[in-house]
């Protein structure tokens, strides 16, 4: 027995050219849906309860992470972020999908515009990771900022007021 087995030259080819499309109803029940904005999600009516769809923005396609519903044949209070209604049923929103809005400083945090505070209102992020103080990267570790209801004041470091909210250090 020759113990020398060759292992360059060797080449491996696939031929796809016999394969045909898959017509299944099993595939086509899990393959996710991607709507492009919140307004084509409140028209568009859930297939079957617990569908999911892949949200790709919320006026554009693109100009928000995508964020994951499933559908509920009972509808909710639509809230214009995270449940939306469509004829008798309504999307939520995933919870693990909501991404955190991200900021560099400080500075950027307190000044963030108009359309981020009101995704953050309607649920749209999670809160915010502030990735550094003064610039990026001068904190040991991005930190995280979540939505609350504390009594606290804005003291500029574990509690933010902006917008007429306050985010929290947890």
């Amino acid at each position: 027995l020759d113990s020398k087995i060759p292992t360059t030259d060797i080449k491996s080819e696939i031929i796809y050219e016999d394969l045909k499309p898959v017509n299944s109803k099993a595939v086509e029940k899990y393959a996710v849906k991607k709507i492009n904005t919140i307004a084509d999600l409140g028209n568009t009516q859930g297939e079957y309860e617990g569908q999911v769809i892949e949200l790709l923005g919320i006026t554009n396609a693109g100009d928000f992470n995508a964020i994951k519903y499933t559908w509920t044949d009972a509808q909710q209070s639509d809230n214009g972020g995270t449940i939306i209604n469509a004829g008798n049923g309504s999307w939520l929103a995933v919870e693990d999908s909501i991404p955190f809005l991200v900021k560099e400083t400080k500075s950027d945090f307190i000044n963030m515009s108009q359309s981020n505070i009101d995704a953050l209102k309607k649920g749209l992020y999670k809160g915010v990771t502030l990735l550094g103080y003064y610039s990026k990267g001068d904190t040991p570790a991005p930190i995280e900022y979540y939505l609350s209801d504390t009594a606290e004041v804005d003291d500029g470091g574990s509690v933010f007021e902006v917008g007429g909210f306050k985010l929290e250090y947890k």
